[in-house]
């Protein structure tokens, strides 16, 4: 389980659903987050069509340099 200053991270897809809608309405994420998303979207986690779609939001603005990596 990975942790950061401000978000208890566990594998439960309302911790997914939480982080992924605040790094979308912040433009952020911080290193810690980055390495765990990255983590769990890995995983044998199902995903439905609504979440694999802000999981792929998150990872094209990442891309684009649209979300900050924020320490």
């Amino acid at each position: 389980m990975l942790q950061s200053n401000f978000v208890d991270f566990d594998d439960s897809k309302s911790t997914l659903q939480n982080v992924v809608q605040k790094i979308l309405s912040s433009g952020k994420i911080t290193a810690a987050e980055r390495l765990w998303f990255h983590h769990i979207v890995s995983t044998d986690v199902t995903f439905d069509a609504e979440m694999m779609n802000k999981v792929r939001q998150v990872f094209d603005r990442l891309r684009m340099g649209l979300i900050k990596v924020v320490d």
